[in-house]
């Protein structure tokens, strides 16, 4: 009588030890995050970046993504794949660690305007909004026809609580010299006066 009264206490026992080792695995593998060092000796210079999981990203972009990650480890500084980190943290909502990718990339080219573009979004996210003005500022003092960085500008004047600035126009304006394509002048009126609109009533 003794032993079958033990027996289901026993399997209830064993049942909920397995339960616990299975929600144990279920939280390392998708809700502790793990992080990759990247060091370099020359610079003495060492950052983590988090391992994105593979349901974060489509599977092409995972795997670029880990060839990112492998390359950084061989070569701390390797542009492109600091630049492609950056790409694949901001698609997968990870904003902190894309910010952490493009500014990891400024250490070594502190004026390439896809990279200030991705910190620049980044930080649109981020809601650090003059943050993003000031990156997207960076571009187009060193490349007056990037009109990448103006749209984006506009983007921030038309939809977020940003006190309008002059400098815009005046640096569209400087462009408007430079500009010998008929196209990049049509663009640069249109975004002229598409910010007068979005700033009348600020």
């Amino acid at each position: 009588m003794i032993k079958n009264k033990t027996l289901p206490i026993i399997a209830i026992i064993l049942t909920i030890l397995v339960l616990a080792v299975i929600a144990f695995y279920v939280y390392v593998q998708y809700f502790q995050k793990h992080y990759v060092e990247i060091y370099s000796e020359e610079n003495n210079d060492r950052v983590e970046f988090l391992i994105l999981k593979p349901d974060q990203l489509s599977a092409e972009r995972f795997a670029k993504f880990e060839l990112a990650l492998s390359t950084l480890q061989d070569k701390p500084y390797d542009r492109t794949s600091l630049l492609n980190l950056g790409q694949h943290y901001l698609e997968a909502e990870e904003y902190k660690e894309a910010e952490k990718a493009y500014e990891q990339h400024l250490k070594v080219d502190p004026y390439e305007p896809d990279v200030l573009l991705g910190l620049g979004r980044t930080r649109v996210k981020m809601k650090e909004y003059k943050k993003a003005e000031e990156n997207f500022y960076q571009i187009t003092e060193v490349f007056p026809l990037y009109m990448q960085a103006y749209k984006e500008l506009l983007k921030l004047y038309q939809q977020e609580d940003l006190k309008p600035n002059e400098k815009f126009v005046d640096e569209l304006r400087a462009a408007l010299e430079i500009a010998e394509q008929d196209i990049y002048k049509q663009e640069i009126e249109e975004l002229i006066q598409a910010y007068r609109l979005a700033t009348v009533n600020k």
